[in-house]
């Protein structure tokens, strides 16, 4: 066979083009958009799958409700069927043997039974440092509590004590908390704690203003004796509604100050308690005590959320100078209303006493035979007289001051209060002058109850019992001037 050589020209087997083959993607799983939606705030959705024969549960889903929502939204493969639980100060709502099948809704509420634990969970006890106590209310971050200005009345406002869970075995106590917001005009403060609570307490919302006739619940710490006691709750009615403030158809403790006004079975507070009326018009015709509309506190606390973090450490700055330089007036003035409202009780009962003691003289003098010699009269009057100071008069006495001591705000801290403004040094003198001279008048007519002065001038030093009426109102009248001139120059500086 003859071999062949040569350069001539050979034509090529064709050669295949590489191609990259990428697998194909699976199919997404189908999934079905889930709104869980309930009465609270704050609580937190977990989501568990519903084993089948000796399968165990897998929990598939842990979150919680976003910031002022009473809802949540997720995504869960069809399928399988499911456990939703809601969570919230240690109580549990539960929704069994959910099988998503399309895009659904949820409703799963807690019971009226469970709020009485998410309202003692959200509010706390404040202890301020040198006597007395209010109450307050966790907001939205749960770092921010709203309560009555005058519960935050001393002059460190990080001293205050913050007691959640007072007087129970899960007692949680906070301290070095901060003023966001102070407006002693409005009665309504907003504090910053240091770390905010955790997640399982529940927080207030204020999505609407109160209505007359609406049915509330007051929550607060009235304490007895002097001390606190855990958290108490009132049912209560809406009864006259002005802009930024109601009236309520109870009388509240002082220790409820500061503590929430909230719509029956609901976490919406509509209200901060400020104070109560006692023995006036409007106790009758408006109500017997008297809330702040919780709306002052949800704008500031709306205001204070949106500020980026170095302007919030400026105005927790500003809010400290600002307090500290208007503390010392706000102190004097409520000093100055004190003795005046101790000075108005004293005045009451002792013209209550007077009022008993000219009844026991026409009683005992209404035997003596008519007609009657000066002579005799005379003598049946002062018998009567010294029956009544020995007897009747102290046991009257007694009896009345028992009834308005619960009510004396000098002997519930205010004597405290008193001596240490006296002493302040960043109080002009003539403001401490006019307390002086105010606490000596009050205390006058208090000595006059207590010592049961004579009133029939059968004494050296005794006055008629007209005379005797003109001095205490005159002394009345000493101690009102003077409180009122404390008060007027210390609101200017303070408002």
């Amino acid at each position: 066979m003859q071999e062949i050589s040569g350069t001539g020209s050979q034509q090529a087997e064709p050669v295949s083009p590489t191609v990259s083959q990428t697998p194909a993607a699976p199919p997404k799983p189908q999934l079905f958009k889930t709104k869980v939606k309930s009465n609270v705030y704050g609580a937190s959705v977990i989501v568990q799958t519903v084993p089948a024969g000796d399968a165990v549960a897998e929990e598939v889903l842990r979150s919680e409700f976003k910031k002022q929502n009473q809802f949540t939204e997720f995504e869960l493969p069809p399928n399988q069927k499911y456990t939703i639980m809601l969570e919230l100060a240690e109580r549990v709502a539960v929704k069994s043997d959910y099988e998503p099948r399309q895009n659904g809704e949820v409703q799963i509420d807690f019971t009226n039974d469970q709020f009485a634990d998410f309202h003692r969970a959200a509010a706390c006890l404040l202890i301020i440092p040198g006597g007395g106590f209010g109450s307050g209310f966790l907001m939205g971050d749960r770092q921010t509590i709203a309560t009555a200005a005058h519960c935050v009345a001393c002059e460190d406002v990080g001293e205050l004590k913050i007691i959640f869970h007072p007087e129970e075995p899960r007692q949680t106590q906070r301290s070095g908390a901060q003023l966001i917001y102070f407006d002693a005009k409005q009665d309504v403060a907003l504090l910053h704690l240091a770390e905010p609570m955790p997640a399982y307490h529940p927080y207030f919302w204020t999505p609407r203003a109160a209505n007359v006739e609406d049915a509330v619940t007051i929550l607060g710490n009235p304490g007895r004796a002097g001390f606190p006691d855990p958290m108490y709750s009132r049912s209560a009615k809406v009864k006259v509604k002005r802009p930024d403030e109601f009236f309520i158809d109870i009388e509240v403790k002082p220790g409820y100050s500061g503590g929430p006004v909230i719509l029956n079975h609901t976490m919406n507070a509509v209200g901060i308690t400020s104070f109560k009326y006692i023995n006036t018009e409007k106790y009758e015709k408006d109500g017997q005590s008297y809330a702040k509309s919780s709306d002052i506190a949800s704008d500031a606390y709306t205001h204070w959320s949106a500020l980026p973090a170095p302007l919030k450490a400026n105005k927790l700055t500003r809010e400290k100078t600002r307090y500290n330089e208007r503390f010392h007036f706000s102190e004097a003035d409520e000093v100055a209303t004190a003795i005046y409202s101790d000075s108005f009780s004293f005045l009451l009962a002792v013209i209550d006493v007077i009022r008993d003691y000219k009844r026991h003289m026409s009683v005992s003098l209404a035997g003596l035979p008519n007609p009657v010699s000066a002579s005799v009269f005379t003598r049946e009057e002062r018998k009567a007289h010294r029956e009544y100071l020995k007897e009747e008069g102290p046991k009257k006495a007694q009896e009345i001051r028992e009834r308005i001591s619960p009510d004396l705000l000098f002997e519930r801290g205010y004597q405290d209060r008193y001596d240490k403004i006296i002493e302040d040094p960043d109080l002009p003198k003539h403001l401490k002058d006019h307390l002086v001279s105010a606490n000596e008048h009050f205390t006058t007519i208090r000595e006059a109850l207590e010592n049961v002065v004579d009133p029939s001038g059968r004494s050296s030093k005794g006055k008629t019992l007209v005379e005797f009426v003109d001095y205490i109102v005159e002394e009345f009248n000493s101690a009102q001037f003077h409180c009122r001139k404390v008060s007027d120059e210390c609101r200017g500086r303070t408002r």
